[in-house]
């Protein structure tokens, strides 16, 4: 009834956090890491030099990682603080504050962490410092930090022992009218369930056309193909794709840029444009996000990084006809065609041009995505080369 219903509000609402989340907040953690480093650094008097997720210092080049952007620790630790305020408080105000503490003292922690494995290099050496960060801060400092939290938070709980669990309602009466109709009710509660597995059933092959025939990158106004000639290899990973190019083009002026596309039929399990790994920096490689770059309309711009080389790279994620540099704008545009029984095809363009300090990468980028005209009309071409149309 109503009063149980409220009482397991929570525990449904806890449910969220089986849900596989956290990716999209890692380059943004890495780089508030980053710039927390620095401060503390700043204060301790170390000299160094950030630039993205890179920090120069006179004793080495230290980069805060994806592994080090605390993004796991984050979650667990708001998790763990939402269970703690559903447990230790009344006042919804109080369990708010504890949430937003649960979020900033790791935030701030992780910080700290990557500032001491900095300054402990600093003190003795890289090796020792890796070594001290896999045993003291990765199994205990979280801990202790655990325990301040929950020090910070215990002087306010406000629920008492013998507290009722299921809230105010559990108190009332429940009704004792008869329930009829139950047969009818249970058989229209079994067909709504039902309803979104066989829709998916119906739709599921629906807007899946095979992209079997051959692809060729197109050819773009004042700029001729190339052989591809990279300082450091670089392959974006698009695993699933149908079809996945790379080509060098170069202008009268002799700027280079590269042109990778990444086309799919559809997108499932194991099959998706966007997903861990997926995109311009390609996981076990040597090639590390530094930092976004200002967007174009449609798209993102971000500068990634390897041995002695660097490269800007400008995406489009083409997905239900609109371009867009959003991973959650293109997760809903695929769940809508699925969904809406539409063409599900998809395709990612990558623009990019290695760093050089002589000429920036940009202006070349600009240049090429003006003369190769909007993603969309771009997408739509390969689509129907790799349809055979």
């Amino acid at each position: 009834g109503p009063q149980v219903t409220r009482g397991l509000l929570f525990p449904l609402f806890y449910l969220i956090f089986l849900v596989p989340f956290g990716e999209e907040f890692v380059p943004p953690l890495q780089t508030l890491t980053a710039k927390l480093s620095m401060a503390f650094l700043g204060l301790a008097g170390i000299p160094a030099h950030i630039e993205g997720v890179f920090i120069q210092t006179p004793f080495g080049l230290f980069e805060v990682a994806e592994a080090c952007s605390g993004v796991k620790f984050l979650v667990a630790m708001v998790a763990y603080g939402a269970l703690v305020a559903n447990v230790c408080f009344r006042s919804v105000w109080r369990r708010a504050a504890f949430i937003a503490v649960s979020f900033i003292v790791p935030i701030i922690a992780n910080g700290i962490r990557a500032y001491g494995i900095i300054h402990i290099s600093y003190l003795t050496s890289t090796e020792f410092a890796v070594g001290v960060d896999h045993v003291i801060w990765g199994w205990i400092f979280f801990a202790i930090v655990m325990a301040m939290v929950m020090a910070i938070g215990w002087r306010f709980f406000d629920r008492r022992l013998d507290d009722t669990w299921l809230g105010d309602w559990a108190g009332e009466p429940a009704s004792k009218r008869p329930v009829r109709g139950g047969w009818p009710l249970a058989v229209a509660a079994l067909t709504v369930a039902a309803l979104p597995a066989g829709w998916q059933a119906v739709v599921a092959q629906t807007g899946r056309v095979p992209m079997a025939a051959q692809v060729t990158l197109p050819e773009v106004a004042g700029w001729t193909k190339v052989p591809v000639k990279q300082a450091y290899p670089w392959t974006p990973q698009f695993t699933g794709a149908d079809h996945q190019l790379l080509g060098s083009y170069q202008d009268a002026a002799g700027r280079r840029i590269e042109l990778a596309v990444a086309l799919f039929g559809w997108q499932e399990e194991g099959k998706e444009m966007i997903g861990f790994g997926q995109g311009a920096v390609p996981p076990g490689s040597e090639w590390s996000w530094a930092n976004d770059t200002a967007a174009p309309f449609g798209g993102k711009a971000q500068r990634i990084f390897a041995p002695n080389a660097g490269r800007e790279v400008v995406t489009f994620y083409v997905a239900g006809g609109t371009a867009t540099g959003s991973a959650a704008q293109v997760k809903f545009a695929a769940l809508g065609s699925r969904l809406l029984a539409r063409d599900q095809a998809a395709v990612a363009i990558l623009v990019s041009s290695e760093i050089d300090e002589r000429n920036p990468p940009r202006p070349a980028i600009d240049a090429f995505i003006a003369a190769m005209g909007p993603p969309e009309a771009l997408a739509q071409r390969l689509i129907a080369q790799a349809r055979g149309r």
